[in-house]
């Protein structure tokens, strides 16, 4: 069975869809209806659905892969902290008070690395508060967002029930409503769903009412997949040793910046450590530093300060992510977050 997930304009609801759809809808999250049809029928009745004119947006809720490339043999040593010059920028921030969203697989509760950094969770699947980590993928991305960011919080909310860590996009849309109404200041989602209209209309919530900062990841395909950049999400690629944009990551116009994505030495889900491979930890290593400067930037400073050069380029966007530009330099005095969140709404 395909789901889709359909948007009634303003000003109209569910009961303006072709009434052959209304028994196919097995949910709603905020406006969004969300129907399920046989596969064989699923392309004739989105265009059909995308015809009518009481509709804002109809798309398919894809299943979306965790983002995991090809296994590589690991580099003796982490590099990746003073590949983004993070030494320098902790003399002035460790993200004290700022709550990380982490949208995944779960987050493991007991590792010791993140276990007094963890705030309450949820399950946006299930909609209970079982954030167990069914993957491992989910505790890795914690990690790498509190490695970079040390004093900051993560909320562990868990968007798939698939072994595999993919996750509907409907899910994820839940997710960030949620993330932002529980108070996340950053919020990393570790798959593709930026390509979602669902999911943006989520972020778009989550700017406005909690002015929230998005960054997810670009994918690993290894190609451009000629998608447009959308504006209110941080798109990050993955570079590596070598600092340029490793084979395995994809690259194109809708890139922001880069961070590292190989070797990146991080928690796993056994209570130990590992060495992870992805644009899925490249993204958390933005979100973490990003957490860093949240407190004193605007989310329009805060995305400037995350260029780290004056020129694009479809590989790494405006360059590695630098950690000590995004706080550096003339740093104004900390403020509190309340204060912060009140600049924003």
């Amino acid at each position: 069975m395909t789901r889709i997930l359909i948007k009634p304009k303003r000003g109209k609801s569910e009961k303006n869809l072709p009434s052959n759809l209304l028994p196919n809808a097995i949910g709603k999250i905020k406006d969004v209806v969300i129907i399920e049809v046989p596969d064989h029928a699923a392309d004739r009745i989105l265009a059909n659905v995308k015809n009518n004119e009481n509709i804002e947006f109809a798309e398919i809720d894809k299943l979306e892969p965790l983002e995991t490339p090809p296994t590589e043999r690991p580099l003796n040593q982490p590099w990746h902290f003073s590949s983004v010059k993070i030494n320098d920028a902790w003399k002035i921030s460790r993200g004290e008070g700022v709550k990380i969203a982490i949208l995944d697989t779960g987050v493991k509760a007991d590792h010791e690395f993140l276990k007094d950094r963890l705030l309450p969770g949820w399950n946006s699947v299930r909609q209970n508060t079982d954030w167990s980590d069914i993957n491992g993928h989910g505790t890795a991305v914690a990690g790498s967002a509190l490695g970079m960011a040390t004093d900051a919080k993560v909320i562990p909310i868990r968007v798939s029930d698939f072994e595999d860590g993919g996750a509907y996009n409907s899910d994820m849309a839940r997710a960030i409503y949620w993330a932002a109404d529980n108070g996340a200041h950053v919020l990393n989602m570790s798959y593709r769903s930026w390509t979602s209209q669902f999911v943006l209309d989520a972020v778009d919530y989550a700017i406005r009412t909690a002015g929230t900062l998005v960054v997810a990841s670009a994918g690993n395909d290894g190609v451009d997949h000629g998608f447009s950049n959308p504006p209110q999400v941080v798109v990050v690629s993955a570079s590596g040793q070598d600092g340029k944009r490793t084979w395995w990551s994809d690259y194109g116009a809708y890139i922001d910046v880069a961070a590292p994505g190989e070797s990146v030495y991080t928690s796993s889900i056994d209570g130990g450590y590992e060495y992870a491979y992805g644009t899925s930890f490249s993204s958390p290593i933005v979100a973490g530093i990003a957490a860093l400067a949240w407190r004193f930037r605007s989310l329009t400073e805060l995305r400037e300060r995350l260029k780290s050069t004056d020129r694009w380029n479809r590989d790494l966007g405006w360059g590695i992510v630098d950690a000590t530009k995004v706080v550096r330099p003339n740093a104004p005095s900390l403020k509190n977050v309340e204060q912060h969140e009140e600049q924003h709404v």
